[in-house]
């Protein structure tokens, strides 16, 4: 049931436009979306392989998991995300310790090869509230002004990407594009696809990251 390429000889025109998908898509990622982004056999599911990474890859909700020793909590929610998008064929929203995931499911020939997996973002700001609540959840411990640890959680969570709800839809059909493109089904109406994608809800709803960190500062 492993992914197969076709045995017809590539094309120029067919490779100018795997090019151009993989373009397309790498640049919502990297400029708008911010988002960490793995392939995940169905196979192998310890096995994650990265496709896209954030501006920040190393600072973000599982790093803190793992340094409060909550690792076997976000493989059980990866578990049972990756199941549902399997069973159910369609993209799925999760939610752990306050910040959301994306799990794609990557199918050829009605048959499940693996999974995108894309995150973490939120749906909306926190509160000072869940802020709180979320720290003393995860560390056991109660935030403090010269806690480290704390602050460099809080500004983790205050910097991660809000998406709004057609942001979300818009993520949601993008990961649906990439599933395809991966099982090696690209479609000649993808590159007009993603370009009204990003012209829409994405560009209208997420900051472009050269305009904010480069021309503002």
């Amino acid at each position: 049931n492993r992914m197969k390429p076709s045995n017809d000889p590539p094309t120029q025109s067919n490779l100018d436009h795997h090019f151009d998908v993989y373009i397309h898509v790498h640049n919502l990622f990297a400029t708008y979306l911010n988002l960490n982004c793995f392939f995940v056999p169905v196979s192998e599911r310890t096995v994650w392989k990265p496709l896209f990474y954030s501006r920040d890859r190393g600072h973000n909700p599982s790093h803190y998991e793992s340094f409060f020793g909550k690792n076997l909590d976000r493989y059980r929610f990866n578990d049972q995300n990756l199941n549902l998008a399997e069973r159910s064929g369609k993209t799925i929203v999760g939610k752990h310790r306050g910040f959301c995931e994306l799990f794609t499911p990557v199918t050829r020939d009605g048959v499940c090869q693996g999974f995108v997996v894309a995150g973490s973002f939120v749906r909306q700001p926190f509160t000072e509230e869940e802020l709180i609540r979320n720290w003393v959840g995860l560390s056991g411990r109660q935030p403090g002004a010269c806690d480290s640890d704390f602050l460099s959680y809080a500004r983790m969570a205050l910097q991660s990407v809000v998406f709004s709800p057609p942001v979300l839809e818009s993520a949601k059909e993008l990961l649906g594009i990439l599933s395809l493109y991966l099982s090696g089904q690209p479609k000649p109406w993808m590159n007009d696809r993603l370009e009204r994608i990003r012209k829409g809800a994405i560009s209208h709803g997420l900051p472009h990251f050269l305009w904010m960190d480069f021309t503002l500062g």
